[in-house]
């Protein structure tokens, strides 16, 4: 199996669930840095521990699905699709948001010798906003 298969299929893949696979990419970089501005951010403040890492590299793991599933619910919705209000690129985006802002904090904390944490989860956030959206579409739909 080639690179130029993969790449391909990953391609094809993105073009079926319309996603824009270089925000998409994009945003998979943004996780691997926010993975690495982590592990140097608990390592420096002795907190680091092997259970910590499973379960964060778990949890980026499923955040990775999320978009995917959604994707698959446009393509399910159809002709409803118009009524969600926004794309798979925007939560895309909302997600690539939150890794952003988690790689400040991790940098705070190794800046400032002590742990930084936000208000809000930006994370948590986005899946509220599209769960609520959701919601709303369901409610549209089944009056």
């Amino acid at each position: 199996m080639s690179i130029d298969w993969v790449k391909t299929s990953a391609y094809a893949f993105a073009l079926y669930l319309g996603i824009t696979l270089d925000i998409f990419v994009a945003w998979l970089g943004l996780m691997i840095l926010d993975a690495l501005f982590g592990i140097a951010s608990y390592t420096i403040l002795n907190e680091f521990s092997w259970k910590k890492f499973r379960v964060g590299i778990f949890a980026k793991f499923l955040i990775v699905i999320l978009p995917i599933a959604f994707s698959l619910l446009v393509k399910t919705a159809g002709k409803y699709s118009t009524s969600i209000g926004f794309g798979v690129d925007f939560i895309i985006f909302l997600f690539a948001l939150g890794d952003t802002v988690s790689i400040f904090y991790h940098f705070l904390s190794i800046k400032q010798q002590e742990r930084v944490k936000p208000k809000n989860d930006v994370i948590l956030l986005t899946i509220n906003f599209v769960l609520n959206k959701m919601k709303s579409l369901f409610e549209t739909l089944t009056k």
